[in-house]
């Protein structure tokens, strides 16, 4: 079952009633949603990408490494895909190398 979170409820008077109602309405709409959602089984799926204290990165999932065009410039470090080759290759601040 998927978890969705209690529509939120702010510590703060309403100056009118037509803020109160529309927060009203709002609030009745999520919580609709959010029964109806549930009442599915609607699940939903989360990414995580956490840098530690190295500022490297973990990835759950996969990464998409697109081809890069000749219209931009590479910077040390780029990866890329090379459709031509069929291989990934890395930026060392001249040309670019495969990878493999």
């Amino acid at each position: 079952m998927a978890y969705y979170p209690v529509f939120p409820r702010f510590p703060f008077s309403f100056n009118d009633n037509t803020t109160r109602q529309m927060w009203t309405l709002t609030e009745n709409w999520a919580n609709q949603l959010k029964g109806s959602l549930d009442s599915q089984q609607v699940t939903t799926e989360e990414r995580k990408v956490e840098i530690d204290q190295n500022s490297s990165i973990q990835i759950e999932g996969r990464v998409r490494v697109g081809e890069v065009t000749t219209s931009v410039t590479p910077v040390a470090g780029d990866i890329r895909f090379n459709s031509s080759t069929n291989k990934h290759q890395g930026f060392n601040g001249t040309v670019w190398q495969d990878f493999y």
